[in-house]
């Protein structure tokens, strides 16, 4: 049941971004770059925090990340794992949702080498903002009451692993506040997939060490629509 429940908030989650739904069920990988670099691209899955334990060792001082997203239990493992380890991220092509969220602000160091680091909101703020919506969804999907039940269980949860992992590395919830609302916080009523958050927008809300640039063609490529602030 679990793992149902999982597939139906994916979907509900990607529904409305077009690029992820075509490349969402990529399984992610991790992979050795030379001595000092761990390689991971795809879906973050069940499973992927402890392959990346696997091949973690003293020599390695930095992650580079392609991902757009994946399960939000397993995302805050690795970031948390991240900042113990005091590992720098480099972002090489994508980096949304849950890769966003809790591995590239884990970062010592964080550097958008080729890519595009996006925020859509987090379980927190979807909490707080939609879940009578999220519900609904549940319900049109086919869950009964006692599953919809069990994910609100397992949400409350998730919540609390949000809420201690943000304390431990010094982020605001009000990104993903804003980033859970259509317009990404921007005021001008439009309905955008993403926030795209420049050096400066990132620093107001406690993610610092970040060098490089946002490449915002990857947004046109990947058919999102996206803002930048």
């Amino acid at each position: 049941m679990q793992v149902r429940i999982s597939k139906i908030i994916s979907k509900l989650l990607v529904s409305l971004i077009p690029m992820i739904l075509s490349t969402y069920s990529s399984a992610g990988e991790w992979k050795k770059l030379g001595n000092s670099t761990l390689q991971f691209e795809g879906r973050i899955h069940f499973g992927d925090h402890q392959n990346f334990l696997n091949l973690m060792t003293e020599d390695i001082k930095s992650i580079e990340v392609n991902s757009r997203g994946g399960i939000v239990g397993e995302a805050i493992l690795i970031g948390e794992k991240i900042f113990d380890f005091k590992l720098d991220i480099i972002v090489n092509g994508l980096c949304l949702s849950s890769c966003a969220n809790y591995l590239f602000v884990a970062g010592k160091k964080k550097k958008i080498k080729s890519g595009l680091v996006g925020f859509h909101g987090n379980t927190t703020a979807m909490y707080k903002q939609n879940w009578e919506g999220t519900v609904m969804d549940m319900r049109s999907e086919g869950l009964s009451p006692h599953e919809i039940e069990e994910f609100k269980i397992d949400t409350l949860k998730e919540i609390a692993l949000e809420r201690e992992f943000f304390k431990k590395i010094g982020v605001k919830q009000a990104l993903f506040d804003r980033t859970q609302r259509p317009d990404m916080g921007i005021g001008d009523n439009k309905k955008y997939d993403f926030l795209v958050p420049s050096i400066k927008t990132l620093n107001s809300y406690g993610i610092y060490l970040v060098e490089g640039h946002q490449d915002l063609s990857l947004a046109k490529k990947f058919n999102f629509k996206s803002v930048y602030q």
